[in-house]
Formats: structure tokens, C-alpha cells, sequence
């Protein structure tokens, strides 16, 4: 059985972790993953730069989007363009096996507000800002 499975990861997204290099949960995943994936959705998680955090939320990100439901679900906000950018690409590498997964890195000068008929979204403070409640009512920060 593999150890992501283990901790409530999806089969398909656990042969996908496999594929990409993952042997087993690293320790914030353990921790995080099942916990996420139950609901217990209030978490501040500190480690390390690489130690797996972006793999810790995003993989319950990813397997809890509704794939039916066209409207965006996620929103993960990054520091910088780069962060974003790499988050975005390790959402889709997660996602690609899950049929209609969409992440789309928005960040300061990226094109129009296209990205909200997707599923998940990645981008930087001063990029787009939305307003709390209301995905559709979007304005260009300065």
C-alpha cells in the first residue's frame, strides 16, 4: 500500500506523488494532509524551506476540489512571482491526473481576471485582490 494512501490520499494522486519522486509523507505532511482532508482547515504550519509545505496543502487542495462545480474553489496567495509560479506548478503536477483540475498563477502584470472561471488559483500580494465573499468582484491593486 503506498504511505500516502495511508494518511487519506486519493489512489490516482497517490500514484501521481509516486511518479513525481515521493516515497512517503514528510513529517508536515503527515501531520497536515489528514487533517486537511477532514476539515480541520484552521492551520498555521511553520517549517524549513524544504520540508514538503506546499505538497502539505496542496495535495488536500487538490483533492478536495470538486471537479463538477466550475467556479473557483481555491485561493492560495504567494509572496513573490516566483513562489507563485512554482506552487502553480505543483498544484497542476499534482492535479494532472484528476480530469478538470484548472491552477492559474496570477500576479502583478498577468492578463485579465480570465483566471476566475478556474478551480485554483495561485498569485503574489499586489497581483489581483479580491474582495472577501464576492470572487467575482475583482480590482487591480496599485
Amino acid at each position: 500500500m503506498n504511505l500516502f494512501t495511508e494518511i487519506g490520499v486519493l489512489p490516482e494522486l497517490a500514484a501521481v506523488l509516486t511518479e513525481l519522486g515521493y516515497t512517503a509523507p514528510a513529517p508536515i505532511q503527515e501531520k497536515v494532509i489528514p487533517a486537511l482532508l477532514t476539515g480541520d482547515t484552521d492551520r498555521i504550519c511553520l517549517a524549513q524551506t524544504g520540508t514538503g509545505k506546499t505538497a502539505a496543502f496542496g495535495i488536500p487542495l487538490v483533492q478536495l476540489v470538486d471537479v463538477q462545480n466550475r467556479q473557483p474553489q481555491a485561493l492560495v496567495l504567494c509572496l513573490t512571482r516566483e513562489l507563485c509560479l512554482q506552487v502553480a506548478t505543483d498544484l497542476s503536477r499534482f492535479g494532472r491526473k484528476l480530469n478538470g483540475i484548472k491552477v492559474q498563477p496570477v500576479y502583478g502584470g498577468s492578463p485579465d481576471p480570465a483566471f476566475l472561471r478556474h478551480h485554483v488559483i495561485g498569485g503574489p500580494q499586489g497581483g489581483w485582490s479580491l474582495h472577501a465573499g464576492a470572487l467575482g468582484n475583482t480590482h487591480r491593486t496599485p
